[in-house]
């Protein structure tokens, strides 16, 4: 039991680790999005080109490095005490 408990700590954590750049990737994709949004609304709704455009702004302004940072520090926890339970299963 402790064994597969460890096994799963540890790709959940692994997982986390690579969460930081999905999450990256998503969000740069969210920003093209509003920015093409805002490119085609540019002329026909100028409400809607402000909006899009102050929400690329906002998605731009996130300081990717504390959130990479912190699902790195995630991760490496999670895997950290994965090796709780492999030391239970040895004693």
């Amino acid at each position: 039991m402790a064994l597969w408990f460890t096994v799963v700590l540890w790709v959940i954590g692994i997982i986390a680790l690579f969460g930081g750049k999905i999450a990256d990737n998503l969000l740069r994709r969210l920003e093209r999005k509003l920015e093409r949004k805002s490119e085609k609304n540019k002329f026909d709704d100028n409400s809607a080109h402000i909006a899009y455009g102050a929400g690329e702004k906002v998605a731009d302004a996130i300081p990717w490095y504390a959130v990479n940072m912190f699902f790195i520090i995630i991760g490496l926890v999670l895997i950290a005490i994965g090796f709780i339970p492999l030391g239970f299963h040895f004693i």
